[in-house]
């Protein structure tokens, strides 16, 4: 058996005789199918998760400029499968304050893009390293660029370069709409020929209203960037059921839906598992991530 814990929405950590307390008031026995693991949440649990985030990214983490982006990065080859390709419509997925679309738009380019997170605007409003606002999406050197605009020398300095090198200190992307919703809850009014979701998952409240609604807005021949976490529906039975509760990430989803959801929708072009390790106070946290890239399949004949 493995050692009993609990987070909660503020961040605390507790093992031993206080888990097991907090675990018999709290847990996610309740949401869960034991083929396929924790698919869907409650209202009520999904917005304890959000206080989470919340919490994660202005307090705790309010100086970070980065959500592993850059491990990610490295972990899809550094998007090399996405080189030299034009997108006119992409759209990020649960990007929070940093996203991951910076960086993929320094290997193809991306005409506009459009952001969704249900935190968006409190990230735009509220943490001093987003990336982006409601007009541009900027590069890994908007830190410089913001910068640059910090005094009135400075300034001028700023003017010069984007004469002498338009776009140089920007790199910036055309932000076409920002949309504060969960997935589950985006307008599918519009369709996009880039969709990117890394590590967005654990974080939903529906996986099935998820997938649905990917589905909806992958024009033909669509490339999606997928990441997240796979695990084994034996553990998740054990977790939910009082061994473990983690109120930032209440969808615990099986790897066979995972898999089965990217394969029976996309044909792979880059696609590779990774093993983690990681620990929480002694608690063994290690997982196992598929990063992919595929383009959407045509419908069958």
């Amino acid at each position: 058996m493995e050692q009993k814990i609990f987070i909660d929405e503020k961040h605390r950590i507790l093992t031993g005789e206080q888990a097991e307390e907090a675990l018999r008031r709290r847990n996610d026995a309740s949401f869960l199918n034991p083929d396929k693991g924790v698919m869907r949440v409650s209202n009520e649990r999904w917005k304890a998760a959000q206080e989470f985030e919340r919490n994660y990214w202005l307090e705790e983490c309010a100086g970070s400029d980065d959500d592993r982006n850059y491990d990610h990065y490295q972990h899809f080859d550094g998007y090399s499968a996405l080189r030299g390709k034009t997108f006119e419509d992409a759209i990020e997925l649960g990007c929070g304050p940093f996203t991951n679309l910076r960086l993929i738009s320094q290997e193809c380019t991306v005409r506009r893009c459009t952001l969704l997170d249900p935190l968006l605007e409190t990230y735009r409003r509220e943490h001093n390293n987003c990336t982006y606002d409601q007009n541009w999406l900027h590069s890994k050197h908007n830190r410089l660029y913001r910068r640059l605009g910090a005094s009135k020398p400075l300034r001028a300095v700023r003017r010069l370069m984007n004469k002498v090198a338009p776009g140089l200190l920007r790199g910036k992307t055309p932000v076409r709409r920002l949309i504060p919703a969960p997935i589950e809850e985006m307008p599918v009014d519009h369709t996009y020929d880039l969709i990117v979701i890394i590590n967005v998952i654990e974080h939903c409240y529906d996986i099935d209203l998820v997938f649905a609604n990917i589905l909806k807005v992958a024009r033909e021949n669509a490339v999606l960037v997928f990441s997240d976490k796979y695990y084994d529906r034996e553990k998740i039975a054990r977790w939910a059921q009082g061994e473990r509760f983690d109120v930032g990430h209440p969808l615990v989803i099986d790897r066979s839906v995972l898999q089965a959801f990217l394969h029976d929708h996309f044909e792979s072009i880059y696609e590779r598992v990774v093993a983690h390790p990681w620990e929480v106070e002694g608690v063994d946290f290690s997982y196992d991530a598929v990063y992919f890239i595929g383009r959407k399949k045509g419908k069958a004949s």
